[in-house]
């Protein structure tokens, strides 16, 4: 049975740093499908700015000085109200389609519909070290039913162990780095030149995960 679905505004409660993350991500969702959205009441420049003084804002209130608190509490309330107005834009033009509340980035009041499955495993990640000096980019394809992925890399003295959605690492005095991102492309920064990472990816939605793909073994430059 298709379930009507609504605009979720949950994203007015996630913090400072998840409200950073969630306003690039409808950024750039406003940007890809501008045919759908022709007459958003903010543009994502716009949203870019909001997000951008949030995270300056943000930043300079660090320390508690309570002037750059204001500061930062204004701010926010502004992105509420910027995200909030392009939500219920979002929300009229969908009219129920949970696939146009998906192409603008924002969130379903259930998110999907009843009984939607764990993702399929994810096929083996892609990695290139072009242009990067202590760094690697890792990407893999998409799939419309994961929203996030799980990104690892590890020397090759570390191993993994899976249980659901938790992740076991036994490190002794390897390095492991873990990227959750939605986002199907990351790089890794702060490498150790010419050490092979043996790199890994699992698919994540809100009904679960699938299993971590077959490691690839890749140097940094």
């Amino acid at each position: 049975m298709q379930i009507t679905q609504h605009v979720s505004l949950a994203f007015v409660d996630y913090s400072v740093p998840n409200k950073l993350v969630f306003g690039e991500k409808v950024h750039n969702a406003f940007i890809a499908g501008a045919a759908t959205f022709p007459n958003l009441p903010h543009l994502p420049a716009a949203i870019k700015t909001a997000n951008d003084d949030l995270a300056a804002k943000a930043a300079a209130a660090a320390n508690g000085d309570k002037v750059a608190m204001d500061a930062r509490d204004a701010s926010e309330a502004a992105w509420k109200t910027l995200m909030k107005d392009n939500a219920k834009y979002v929300e009229t033009v969908a009219n129920g389609n949970l696939g146009i509340i998906d192409k603008s980035g924002y969130l379903a009041t259930k998110d999907r519909r009843e009984g939607r499955q764990a993702p399929a495993n994810s096929q083996s990640p892609q990695t290139s070290v072009d242009g990067l000096v202590g760094g690697m980019k890792l990407s893999v394809e998409p799939d419309t039913n994961v929203d996030a992925f799980l990104f690892t890399a590890r020397t090759s003295g570390v191993t993994v162990q899976q249980q659901g959605n938790q992740i076991t690492f036994s490190i002794g005095v390897e390095k492991v780095i873990v990227v959750i991102d939605t986002h199907r492309q990351v790089t890794l920064t702060g490498l150790t030149s010419h050490v092979p990472l043996q790199v890994q990816i699992m698919g994540v939605n809100n009904a679960g995960c699938n299993q971590l793909t077959n490691a690839k073994t890749t140097s940094p430059q």
